[in-house]
């Protein structure tokens, strides 16, 4: 299983109000940087990821995805 950048993840959910939204934005840009383009779709390689937001996922494409999409931001 692979575990990036704990120490940011509390970070994230320390900070409040637009801070929060540009800490989380740089996160997104920082790892997931290969993932990001949306014509980039994830394989179904078992390669699980433990997310930031303490859910896991099939692999690290499949959690920057799920970062990536509207409803995370919330």
């Amino acid at each position: 299983m692979t575990y990036f950048h704990s120490s940011w993840a509390s970070a994230v959910d320390n900070h409040g109000g637009p801070e929060k939204v540009l800490f989380k934005l740089l996160f997104l840009v920082q790892i997931c940087r290969e993932f990001l383009n949306r014509s980039v779709y994830c394989t179904r390689e078992s390669n699980p990821h433990c997310g930031t937001d303490g859910v896991t996922y099939g692999n690290k494409c499949a959690f920057c995805k799920a970062l990536d999409s509207p409803s995370h931001w919330g």
